[in-house]
C-alpha cells in the first residue's frame, strides 16, 4: 500500500469504530485530535506555510497501528465472509489425529494482513482474480491506495514445467504477471517443496 496511514478517510474510520461498539466520548475523542490539523512542509529554503490536513492519522502516534487495523478489518472481514470458499485450504495430520488414527480436518487460509502488507491465498487464477476486483473496489470505497508495480505474485503448481507462459491478473488499470520461472530442481529444497506437495495431494 502507498502511504496508509496519510490516506485513512476520518469519517469512514469513526463508522468502523462503531462497528466494534466504541462508545461515544471515545469517537468525539478521536474526532477531535484529527480536525482542524495544519502542517508545513520542510523544504531547501524553510517551512511552507501552513496547509490543512484533511485525511490521514498521525504516523508516529503509538495509537495509530491500532486505529488503522479498526479501519482496515471490515474490508478484511467482507472478503473472508464472502469468498470463504475460495481460499486456500489444507490438511496436516496434528499430534492427536496421529495418536487417534483420526483424519485430519482441512483449515481455510484467511486474508493475512500485517499493518500496510496484506496476503491472499487461492486456489485458483480465477479465484484469485475475484478477490481482487472486489477488493479493489473496497479500496477506491475507502482511500486506500495498493502500487500494482510493487506487488508480488507467487504461483505454486505440483506440474513442473519449462514453460514461459505467464499468467495475467488485472487489477484497476494495471495487469500483474506471474512468470513461471524455471528452479534448479536438484536442489534439495526444490526437492523437499516437490515430496510435501506430493504428500498434500495424497491427503
Amino acid at each position: 500500500m502507498s502511504k496508509a496511514f496519510d490516506k485513512i478517510n476520518i469519517n469512514c474510520l469513526i463508522n468502523s469504530c462503531k462497528r466494534i461498539g466504541i462508545p461515544q466520548e471515545a469517537l468525539n475523542f478521536i474526532k477531535f485530535l484529527h480536525q482542524d490539523r495544519k502542517a508545513k512542509t520542510i523544504t531547501a529554503y524553510g517551512l511552507t506555510d501552513p496547509i490543512s490536513l484533511y485525511s490521514g492519522i498521525e504516523q508516529e502516534e503509538t495509537f495509530s497501528p491500532l486505529l488503522w487495523k479498526i479501519y482496515y478489518d471490515p474490508i478484511l472481514s467482507y472478503i473472508n465472509n464472502k469468498h470463504k470458499s475460495k481460499f486456500l485450504k489444507i490438511k496436516s495430520n496434528s499430534p492427536l489425529d496421529l495418536i487417534f488414527s483420526n483424519k485430519p480436518q482441512s483449515i481455510t487460509i484467511p486474508p493475512l494482513a500485517f499493518i500496510d502488507d496484506t496476503v491472499w491465498h487461492c486456489e485458483s487464477k480465477e479465484n484469485l482474480q475475484e478477490i481482487l476486483q472486489d477488493v479493489s473496489e473496497l479500496y477506491q470505497l475507502n482511500n486506500i491506495q495498493v502500487n500494482p508495480l510493487k506487488s508480488d505474485l507467487l504461483h505454486i503448481s505440483l506440474i513442473l514445467s519449462n514453460s514461459k507462459n505467464s499468467s495475467l491478473y488485472t487489477y484497476q488499470d494495471y495487469l500483474i504477471q506471474s512468470s513461471h520461472q524455471q528452479l534448479n530442481t536438484s536442489s534439495k529444497s526444490v526437492l523437499y517443496l516437490r515430496k510435501k506437495l506430493i504428500n498434500y495431494q495424497a491427503l
